[in-house]
């Protein structure tokens, strides 16, 4: 923002050294560098001293805006002299709300701001109303002004005001959207479009601005967005408009096609990332995509070449997501028990506080015939407030019971 500054500190001297005496541009000079190197209180002064020798009221605004801003004690007294020249200026009448609504004084700051307003049609004004109204709790008429304020004055921080307390989202979308055609995108505003997109279910718009989000910012994260997404609208096509505009890299493409059930086209990039030299884990990837591929129509050959790939990976990977899914796989599919249970113990070393690998374990100890330690466990599961209680823990949960209660009648 120096650049900023510059500009300001420019336009100030090119109009003083046209208006004032030397000794006097001298002293702007002083307080603008006082300003930049943030003395606040001094430059308050000097902004003061200014106005009582030239009896220029701008040095006064200014005094009184920075003063303002930074709560300085001279603010009282400085608004007393702005009360006696400044009693018409509708910018000295707006400081003067402002500092009503400090003191809690709504009645009045309202009763001005009204005033102000049948003097002049301006959008600040306007604003000030608005605010007024959200604090009394009356969002129809906050709703009213922050409206003719965007009419008067089509910003962004206009538009956000207005959005808040606008009830249809219908009309949020529309106004926000008018503006990103109009403007682009800005973090905040795009950002609550993309939500309301999402919301409503629009997910190809959505992703629109998501896409426009990570061109401008380049954070990844809404490279998830944008997968998220397009994962809901289970389209092929508009996900290769993606790849190729926005140039996914290959493990994004995998969680894509992952996340719209396309698990052969995962697999294959996955396949593809692993002979490429890109790691171990696509291979693990390659073996969890098949699975899931094949999971309702599972046959043994492809039951083995799953295996096959776990086996020649988890250990290189280390994550405890594939060591909990290959040791789970070994435990349904009853081919080795204990090695099974040894591969979650080890994906809980990593996550101890994970329920799905706890009730793997649990599901482990129950098929080796261990009912006390398999419902020990399950009853940590079954404790944790966010767990996803799908009909699979639901069935380990009822069948760990049953036989606990087999056993305790032994």
């Amino acid at each position: 923002m120096h650049w900023c500054k510059i500009l300001k500190f420019l336009f100030v001297f090119v109009f003083i050294v046209t208006t004032y005496a030397k000794d006097i541009n001298m002293q702007i000079l002083n307080v603008l560098h006082l300003v930049d190197s943030e003395n606040f209180a001094q430059a308050v002064s000097e902004y003061e001293k200014l106005y009582k020798q030239t009896k220029d009221v701008e040095f006064l605004k200014e005094a009184l805006r920075l003063a303002f801003d930074t709560n300085d004690k001279r603010l009282n007294e400085l608004l007393k002299i702005g009360s006696k020249v400044l009693q018409n200026d509708g910018e000295f009448v707006r400081f003067e709300i402002m500092q009503l609504l400090k003191q809690n004084k709504i009645s009045r700051a309202k009763e001005k701001t009204n005033a102000l307003i049948k003097k002049e049609q301006d959008a600040r004004n306007f604003t000030i109303l608005g605010n007024i109204n959200m604090f009394e709790g009356d969002n129809n008429k906050a709703y009213a002004n922050f409206a003719k304020a965007y009419e008067l004055q089509n910003n962004e921080e206009n538009l956000i005001r207005l959005v808040s307390v606008t009830p249809n989202d219908d009309e949020i979308i529309k106004n926000l959207q008018n503006y990103r055609e109009k403007n682009g995108c800005s973090y905040t505003l795009c950002t609550m479009l993309g939500e309301k997109y999402f919301a409503k279910n629009d997910f190809v718009n959505a992703a629109s601005v998501y896409a426009e989000l990570y061109e401008i910012s380049q954070n990844p994260q809404y490279l998830d967005y944008i997968i998220i997404s397009v994962a809901q609208t289970k389209d092929k096509n508009l996900l290769s408009q993606y790849e190729t505009r926005l140039d996914l890299n290959s493990s994004i493409m995998m969680d894509a096609y992952a996340n719209m059930g396309l698990y052969d086209m995962a697999y294959n990039q996955a396949k593809q990332s692993y002979e490429a030299g890109l790691g171990d884990v696509y291979q693990t990837m390659m073996a969890i995509y098949e699975y899931e591929q094949h999971e309702k129509n599972m046959s043994e050959k492809v039951l083995k070449n799953v295996m096959q790939n776990f086996e020649n990976s988890v250990e290189k990977v280390g994550l405890g997501m594939s060591y909990n899914y290959y040791g789970y796989l070994l435990i349904i599919h009853d081919i080795d028990y204990k090695k099974g249970i040894s591969l979650v113990q080890k994906a809980l070393v990593l996550e101890p506080d994970s329920p799905y690998y706890l009730d793997s374990l649990a599901w482990g100890y129950y098929k080796l015939g261990d009912c006390n330690k398999a419902s020990e466990i399950m009853q940590k599961v079954m404790s944790f407030d966010d767990i996803d209680d799908t009909d699979e823990i639901k069935q380990h949960d009822e069948a760990i019971k049953k036989c606990r209660a087999k056993s305790d009648t032994r």
